[in-house]
């Protein structure tokens, strides 16, 4: 698969998951990358809130991606 330049990604979010007889499949040809969910500072960065700011309504909208 690899020569068709074709590429399988496995997620998964519980090792129970993966059965012994799949793994061995896959041994030498995984690599892993843990990902970390966003943290609140992140998450308004994405949206393009400001963290800032302590105005009134720069609070408001922090709540309400808080809240979101």
């Amino acid at each position: 698969m690899l020569r068709t330049k074709i590429h399988i990604v496995l997620n998964r979010s519980n090792a129970k998951l993966l059965n012994n007889d799949l793994s061995t499949h896959l041994i030498g040809r995984s690599s892993e990358i843990a990902l970390y969910p966003f943290s609140f500072a992140e998450y308004c960065t994405t949206k393009s809130i400001d963290t800032k700011s302590f105005t009134t309504k720069d609070i408001a909208i922090r709540r309400g991606a808080f809240d979101e």
